[in-house]
């Protein structure tokens, strides 16, 4: 396994220093956020776990993954969509829904003084609304499951199926979120709360 990680501008700043303490730099390499530094079709499997909804240039990322794929190879990726209730950073409802900070501020002020929310160690509610709006603006970039699917479709990629539910059962085996799977449209409730999980694969070689 070999994994790729970003250093860039907006990045954790202290990533390399970690990879060369747990003695990976063989095995993880650092990204411009344009380019996967690995050959073509190197390959069968790629997993993104949570990264997409950072990521502003959506095509041409999936068109790098597509191009470090195998034919055939695998590409399984999860991240929240804009139809997610709660934003997952900010843990707060629905304010990545819209694009005014007008409409924002009263959302994440609510889920402030509701006790939701993560900084919770920040007591004002104005300085912590702040924070998130500008992060928010700042780091996240919020698409449509319309959108999204759109996207695979024009990179060529095949058999893109949605299997968020499948995920749920699997992480949270034995907790009381299993019990989404009795009820009614109970993927499109895991999608809801936590996102997309997309297993795709890339077409055959030529």
């Amino acid at each position: 396994m070999f994994g790729c990680e970003y250093a860039g501008p907006g990045g954790h700043l202290d990533i390399p220093e970690h990879i060369s303490e747990a003695g990976l730099a063989d095995r993880v390499r650092l990204t411009d956020g344009k380019v996967i530094p690995f050959d073509d079709g190197a390959f069968d499997l790629v997993i993104s776990n949570q990264v997409f909804e950072h990521i502003p240039n959506f095509n041409e990322n999936l068109r790098e993954i597509g191009r470090v794929l195998g034919g055939g190879g695998t590409f399984i990726n999860f991240f929240p969509h804009k139809g997610t209730v709660f934003e997952v950073h900010c843990r707060a409802p629905m304010p990545h829904w819209f694009g005014s900070n007008v409409v924002r501020a009263p959302l994440l002020l609510a889920g402030k003084l509701s006790g939701l929310g993560r900084r919770k160690k920040e007591r004002n509610p104005i300085r912590w609304v702040r924070f998130w709006l500008s992060w928010l603006e700042g780091n996240t970039f919020y698409r449509s499951k319309r959108d999204v699917l759109r996207s695979y479709r024009d990179e060529g990629f095949q058999d893109v199926e949605i299997d968020t539910l499948g995920y749920v059962l699997a992480r949270h085996r034995g907790s009381t979120w299993a019990l989404i799977r009795f009820m009614p449209f109970s993927e499109r409730l895991a999608q809801r709360f936590f996102g997309l999980m997309i297993v795709a694969r890339k077409g055959p070689r030529d």
